[in-house]
């Protein structure tokens, strides 16, 4: 089965993005990106309700991890950000289910 949905909230919504899968259903898409390109800044309990909400209106959600990911970096460092911004990421998708 294909889904199709945007990456982040549609033009035209205007609500939090915890409450963007009612407007989605009514346009008739079933999938949402949620964007945290420029760095994982959703909690705990904004992630649950994202999945709950998900789930309620049958739309299968996906997160796109930060830009700032380097495995290949000769400095250490780097590659340990990285290596935390995945880890996050992943929490993060765990819990939006």
């Amino acid at each position: 089965m294909i889904r199709v949905g945007p990456a982040g909230n549609p033009i035209g919504y205007k609500g939090k993005t915890v409450d963007v899968f009612d407007y989605l259903k009514k346009l008739g898409l079933d999938a949402y990106e949620y964007q945290a390109t420029y760095g994982v800044r959703i909690g705990k309990k904004s992630s649950l309700l994202i999945g709950k909400n998900a789930k309620k209106n049958d739309v299968l959600v996906s997160i796109h991890a930060p830009y700032y990911i380097n495995l290949s970096s000769a400095d250490k460092g780097v590659i340990q950000r990285s290596i935390n911004r995945l880890f996050i990421t992943s929490k993060v998708a765990e819990w939006m289910n």
